[in-house]
């Protein structure tokens, strides 16, 4: 499960909105909803989160997140393996 959802899950079972949840960590509705939507804090606000949420989101899980997103970035954008041998390259010539 993925911190945003931790977050939002966090949030509806403890029956808040997204602008009450961001007003206790000093924010407000439209930035916790892209945390929701896999926006990575700043890190005083991780930091806030965690304490909120008594370490059920913790800095740690934003910084797994954060490295796993990354690592699907770089392999979306990988090139993709050529299926044909290189020596075809220089019959086109």
């Amino acid at each position: 499960m993925t911190t945003h959802v931790k977050l939002r899950q966090w949030r509806m079972k403890h029956g808040l909105s997204q602008a009450q949840a961001a007003a206790l960590v000093g924010t407000v509705q439209r930035t916790w909803a892209q945390w929701e939507l896999r926006a990575t804090p700043e890190v005083d606000f991780c930091a806030a989160i965690e304490r909120l949420t008594k370490g059920q989101v913790s800095v740690k899980d934003w910084v797994r997140s954060r490295r796993k997103l990354r690592k699907l970035d770089a392999e979306r954008r990988a090139p993709k393996p050529v299926d044909q041998p290189l020596d075809c390259l220089d019959k086109a010539s």
